[in-house]
Parts: C-alpha cells; structure tokens; sequence
C-alpha cells in the first residue's frame, strides 16, 4: 500500500511540475534533433542581403555575408583574407562609387558540400559614382557557401575574374568544396592577355629535299661510279624528322574569348644532298638551313584552335662543287658558293593548349607551311636552280601565361 502510494506522488508530481528522474552520472544529454533551413533558401536570403548593401553603399554590410576568415579572390588574382580587409576592399576598390546595383546568376548545378554548398556562374554589376556617371560590370564567380550550427550560410570563399572569363566546362571537381586555389588558378589561366611558349618537336622538310633532289638529277648528278660501274642515285643527308629542342618559340596574345593572335619564329633544320656527274667528274653538294618567322590568327574553342596568317624564311643555301678522276685530282679547283634568301608563305596550324598550374600551360602544335621558291647559288657546273624550302612542324611545349 506504501509502494503504491509513492508511484501515484511520482506520478502527479511529475504531470504538474514537469520533473523527470536525474540521469544517471556519466551518460551525456543529447541535443534534441534541429532541422536545419534548405541551404538554397539560406544562400537566396544571404544573396538579398548583399544586394540590399550594396544598394545603400554599405561596404561594412556587404562583407558581413562572408565569414569572419573568409577569402575573396579578385578578377586581377589578389587574395583578400578576412571579413574587415573585405570591408576595406569594398569600400576602397572605387573611392569614387556610391551605390551599386548586383546580380549573380547560377549556372546549375549547386553542389552540395558537407557543410555548405558550391556554385559558379556570371555576375552583372552597374556601379554608379559620386558624379552619377555609371559603369557597367561582367564577369564569371565561383563560390562556396559553409553554414553555421544554426544553418546560416556565409561566403567561405568566393573567385570573381574578368568580363573575358571563359566558362568553366565540366562537372565540379571534387576538390570544388575545399580549394579556392584550383579556381583561382583556373580564373587567371582563362582571362589571361598575354603567354609566352617554347616548343620541342618534329619538323618534316620533304619538300625541300624533294625539289633539291629534282634540280641535281635535272642536271645530271645521277651516273656512274668511277671505281665501280655501278649506278648511284642522289643522296640525301637529310633527318625528315629533325629534332628541334627548344628551336621554337612563340608569343601569345588574346583579343577576346574567341580571337587570339599569335608570333612564331624558329629554327629550320640542316640539311643536305649529294650526287655526282661521271661525265663532268664532279660531285656536287647542296645544304640549306635558316629561319622562320610568322603570325598566326586564331579562333579558340575549349582550348582546341585552328589559324592561318603569313609568314617569312630566311633561307641560307651553300653549294660545293669537287671534281674528282680515277688518279685524283689534288689540284683541281672546288667551288664553294653560298647565298641567302627571303621568301614569303604561309601558315596553317591546329593547336590545343591545356592549362596544367597556375601561369604554366600545355601547348600543342600541328603546322603546315608553305613557301615561294628561293633561288640557290650556281657553279659552272652546276646551273642555280628554285626550289620551295616547304615544311611541317609538330610541336609541343609549356607557355607561362602574363
């Protein structure tokens, strides 16, 4: 009866005073589960903010929407680091500007971070001074959004670049949710004006040894050996795929999204013919090397680009002529003559450049080039003929971007 009365005192006791037994000691009290607001909703609420302060030129208001370590990344690649230095910044970027007018448009998706979420897009702004002259600003931003214990979202880190920003192509990477870094990286390897590249490759001259080939056999360096009878075609001494370490160099410059022009010049590889005339006993010689310089137009998609523009050789031809006879000559002369030679052709180049890490990019190159034919020197045996110095490239290298 005494048990009974004690559980019926627990029992009104705690139904009017809200008591509940101790917990035991040692276990601790879990929080009761809080769902927290949709991340978009936040980002949307934060976003309104902003443009509220920076409709009233509130430049302490407008850096309170990132966090108090947050960072941003300007379009010239200058970091900015804490909530105040982002006030500064703000404030003092346009001494001139009063209020301002933004909007940031998303390119879906928005990615879901653990503790926040990612997003890119093009960002429009109209800046208006104390004079009431107005400036009209574009460009591409990239953001990550973190969230407080109570769901609240704040600017982590945000990459604003210039109007001349290329889209970022493809999915976020996973690293999208903790580098500023990579984009940062990524916004000034796009916007970038100016690159300059060497390239390593394989340069093709066929053409050119095709035609000195044709010019000596015209002439009747393709007979007999002496000492053997036996008939001996022209000899080439000629590497179709010569080797050109660091022989071509080029410098960049971007016009706009679409349009980039481009100066090449390099180094043409050495070269050389041999034939011989049994009836003039002679053996003639033929070697050329020299120079080129040119400028490419491009249009550029995704990095892939296809151009065409002029160009100039520089050509230097040599030619020696040695007579020879089955008891040998020791007295005979040998004439040595050599000459140079500017020509205008033209280019064609397909190329692919790939930014690797911050100013260094990847360049690849495919050329084509075609020349007027040059004039080589003569002898008296051997009459100056025209032959066309033409050539492919295949080239690749790193550029550091300016």
């Amino acid at each position: 009866m005494r048990s009974e009365r004690l559980a019926l005192s627990c029992l009104v006791a705690t139904h009017f005073l809200s008591c509940a037994p101790a917990p035991r000691q040692g276990r601790e009290r879990t929080p009761a589960p809080r769902k927290l607001p949709r991340v978009e909703d936040e980002i949307r609420r934060s976003r309104a903010d902003f443009y509220q302060a920076a409709a009233a030129g509130d430049a302490r208001s407008m850096a309170r929407v990132f966090a108090a370590d947050g960072i941003l990344i300007t379009w010239a690649g200058d970091s900015i680091r804490g909530r105040d230095a982002i006030a500064h910044y703000f404030g003092t970027a346009r001494p001139a500007a009063r209020v301002a007018t933004f909007r940031f448009d998303r390119e879906p998706p928005l990615k879901p971070c653990t503790d926040g979420a990612f997003e890119r897009g093009v960002y429009w702004a109209e800046v208006r001074d104390t004079t009431g002259a107005l400036d009209t600003l574009v460009g591409r931003f990239t953001t990550r959004w973190t969230r407080d214990s109570l769901g609240n979202t704040q600017v982590q880190w945000a990459v604003l670049s210039s109007r001349s920003q290329q889209a970022l192509t493809g999915p976020p990477p996973q690293a999208a949710c903790v580098d500023p870094e990579f984009f940062r990286a990524r916004a000034f390897q796009k916007s970038s004006r100016f690159a300059i590249t060497l390239l390593s490759g394989f340069f093709s001259d066929a053409g050119a040894a095709a035609d000195v080939e044709s010019a000596m056999i015209s002439g009747g360096w393709r007979d007999r050996l002496p000492s053997t009878g036996q008939r001996t075609p022209v000899s080439q001494d000629v590497t179709r795929l010569a080797d050109l370490p660091l022989s071509l160099g080029s410098a960049r410059y971007r016009f706009s999204d679409g349009l980039v022009g481009e100066l090449f010049i390099g180094a043409l590889p050495r070269g050389s013919t041999l034939g011989r005339n049994d009836s003039r006993s002679s053996e003639l010689e033929i070697g050329w090397s020299g120079i080129t310089v040119g400028t490419v137009l491009y249009y550029e998609r995704w990095g892939f680009r296809a151009g065409v523009g002029p160009a100039l050789e520089r050509a230097q031809w040599r030619v020696e002529d040695t007579p020879y006879s089955s008891a040998g000559c020791p007295s005979c002369p040998v004439y040595r003559t050599s000459a140079r030679s500017s020509v205008f052709g033209l280019l064609v180049d397909l190329g692919f450049r790939y930014p690797v890490a911050g100013r260094v990019e990847l360049n690849l190159h495919s050329q084509t080039r075609r020349f007027a034919k040059s004039l080589t020197p003569g002898t008296p045996n051997f009459a100056p003929a025209r032959v066309a110095y033409n050539g492919s490239v295949l080239g690749f290298g790193f550029g550091v971007l300016f």
